[in-house]
């Protein structure tokens, strides 16, 4: 109890007697704060929603080239992969350089910190939600119309490339494809078909004999490997072997045709495998930082201290009067140090 009136009287005395220091230690400590507060810089928000279709990976008529993928995971994780490398290191650097200058885009630590500001924040399998944070609410807009567009560019470049790749496969193809239906190339997988055949032969003539049914299957496909590829078309096989040739051609020419028209499609940017929900807003409002949370906070943390120090020189002062014993006891500590420092100049003294 005696404590507790003892630091009701250095609050008391501290308030009554420390007006003026108390007043100054506040103002000394609450002015600095809020011009530190009213310099920090603003940051604005600029956020989009868009939808990310699944079937972004799917080349029309070329199924049988590239896998397609049904797994929920692995589609999220290739969006994510694709949304990651669209903030390459390029396209920050032009970004960079086109709002921010030259000199800052040679700044290591300004590039990486564009990054960090511009977020995808996935919201479902297919909604994710683009936010960038910048200091201009003009230049916060800009970069997130750029990055949308940096997005779909790249996927409209990516699904070009596969599709061009299959395209000159199957133009290929068709140039190599003969009148009696062989295939130029046919003669090289021929050779290698051949050859396995007859290296299984001759391993199974040591094992079996030569009636041996799997023996006589590999002879009977040997013979037909050897046999030359003139096709009558009064024969019966020889019809069946043209109408596969032209089937093949058929479905070749299809394909090729559906490719052309998928590729000019996307060279036109008629197809958009991004669906805008909500585009880039202009931010009005600043995000960061709070500042009437960081004036109330300073204006809390200034008169805390200037009452802690004021409170510290009522102590010092009243200290005595608080507690009279602590001088004697002071001079005895101070007495009984010396009594031993003594002791021990003596003793090596002798």
């Amino acid at each position: 109890m005696y404590v507790l009136f003892s630091a009701a009287h250095i609050f008391v005395s501290a308030i009554k007697h420390r007006k003026k220091i108390i007043a100054a230690l506040f103002l000394a400590f609450l002015v600095p704060s809020v011009l530190a507060i009213h310099k920090l810089p603003k940051k604005f928000q600029s956020s989009a929603l868009f939808n990310f279709h699944s079937d972004f990976s799917k080349i029309p008529a070329s199924s049988e080239f590239f896998s397609e993928i049904y797994d929920p995971n692995e589609i999220r994780a290739e969006k994510e992969a694709i949304l990651v490398g669209v903030l390459s290191d390029d396209f920050l650097l032009e970004t960079t350089a086109k709002y921010f200058g030259d000199e800052q885009a040679e700044s290591e630590w300004k590039v990486q910190g564009l990054r960090k500001d511009i977020r995808f924040v996935p919201l479902s399998r297919t909604t994710y939600q683009l936010v960038v944070v910048q200091q201009s609410p003009e230049i916060t807009q800009k970069i997130a119309w750029d990055v949308l567009e940096r997005l779909e560019e790249t996927l409209r470049t990516e699904r070009l490339v596969r599709m061009q790749s299959v395209y000159g496969s199957i133009t290929q193809q068709l140039n190599e494809l003969t009148i009696e239906g062989g295939d130029k190339d046919l003669s090289i997988q021929l050779d290698a078909t051949r050859l396995r055949i007859e290296t299984e032969i001759q391993k199974l003539e040591r094992m079996y004999t030569a009636e041996h049914p799997r023996l006589a299957r590999l002879r009977s496909q040997l013979q037909n490997i050897n046999r030359p590829s003139r096709y009558n078309p009064n024969d019966p096989l020889g019809r069946g072997q043209i109408e596969n040739w032209a089937s093949l051609r058929g479905i070749l020419l299809t394909r090729q045709a559906l490719l052309q028209v998928a590729i000019r499609m996307e060279e036109k940017g008629t197809l958009s495998h991004i669906k805008l929900v909500k585009e880039p807003d202009l931010p009005q409002w600043p995000v960061a930082p709070k500042k009437s949370i960081l004036y109330l906070s300073a204006l809390i943390t200034s008169l805390a201290l200037g009452f802690a120090i004021g409170a510290a020189l009522s102590l010092l002062k009243d200290l005595n009067g608080i507690f009279p014993e602590i001088t004697s006891s002071w001079r005895t500590f101070k007495e009984k140090i010396n009594q031993i420092s003594q002791g021990k100049k003596d003793t090596n003294g002798v």
